[in-house]
């Protein structure tokens, strides 16, 4: 893991396309939401679902099973993957939701989240759920979710009145997570005019009739549904937003994720680490040890930590650089 040094850091800027943006589109099916990501320059399509029969020349790993995708995620945070592909397109995330449920049943031996008592495989699906898609977003890519829509009646606060509301097609605790991960939310709409001429309509701004919503002040409430129609929205809106504001804006942003080392990596320099500092002192051995017993809340040897603590390995690993410096 690079040493973190808060003194480095740069003002955030926003940059004109959307290799670092999070959008959620959620419309009907056969509507143009795979077409939109086939759109985006380099875009990896996560292909959940079969729908690339009509679109040749892109880049789309299918994914049948969570454990597939937790592989995906692994090889996303190498270094020359991240150099290739710039924006991660979920097709569709509501199936990922559900193969994410899947898997954490299957861990548990039992068919559905509710066999558990007390909620607690909700929870742990939510946790599973949140972490693999934040994973991906922190290594810089921006990220496109597709999923369909529904229909929910909504009970208003007149009583008895109940209105109809578009929206997307997620259970509650896959949406929330999405919802405060990305930037729009966008409803596609089919709308026909006076002649009967069918018209793809994105709405990007929440009514009582639309669960939709963004985050920029002066994105049109309602486009026309193309990867160049919202990419020109949003460049207005940025543009608009950085002269209120005198932001900078920039073609490409610098990432400021922070690299981590592969479990083999870690195990063996803190290994090489822990020969070379015993060699040096052997009262070392007691000091890392220590070090470890601090971070993991329990006495633990290095052979003992396992792959899913990684990230408290390094933490170990940091402080047997300290000690070497």
């Amino acid at each position: 893991m690079a040493s973190i040094n808060l003194l480095d850091l740069k003002p955030t800027v926003i940059t004109r396309d959307l290799s670092n943006k999070y959008i959620l589109l959620a419309a009907p099916q056969k509507y143009g939401k795979t077409t939109f990501m086939c759109s985006i320059p380099g875009a990896l399509i996560l292909s959940f679902e079969p729908g690339l029969n009509a679109h040749a020349g892109v880049y789309a790993q299918t994914i049948n099973t969570w454990s597939e995708l937790k592989q995906v995620c692994r090889e996303l945070a190498k270094p020359a993957v991240r150099e290739k592909f710039t924006t991660i397109c979920w097709d569709t995330i509501e199936i990922a939701a559900q193969l994410c449920q899947d898997f954490v049943c299957g861990r548990a031996g039992v068919q559905t989240l509710s066999e558990v008592p007390y909620g607690k495989l909700y929870k742990e699906y939510e946790i599973e759920f949140s972490k693999t898609i934040r994973s991906v977003a922190n290594l810089g890519y921006g990220c496109v979710f597709s999923c369909h829509t529904e229909i929910k009646d909504i009970a208003t606060k007149t009583e008895g009145a109940v209105i109809e509301r578009l929206q997307p097609k997620l259970d509650r605790r896959a949406f929330d997570i999405i919802n405060s991960l990305v930037d729009i939310i966008g409803i596609g709409v089919m709308e026909f005019d006076e002649k009967g001429n069918q018209h793809r309509v994105l709405y990007t701004t929440q009514t009582p009739n639309v669960w939709a919503g963004n985050r920029f002040t002066y994105f049109p409430p309602r486009i026309d549904f193309s990867y160049q129609a919202v990419l020109d929205a949003l460049i207005k809106a940025i543009e608009a937003e950085a002269a209120h504001s005198n932001a900078t804006i920039v073609d490409k942003a610098d990432s400021t994720s922070i690299e981590h080392l592969s479990y083999a990596q870690i195990k063996e320099e803190a290994s090489a680490l822990w020969s070379k500092l015993v060699a040096q002192n052997p009262e070392n051995a007691a000091i890392i040890l220590k070090k470890a017993e601090m971070i993991f809340g329990r006495k633990i040897k290095l052979s003992e930590i396992t792959e899913d603590q990684a990230s408290l390995f390094e933490l170990v690993l940091e402080d047997m650089r300290e000690m070497d410096r």
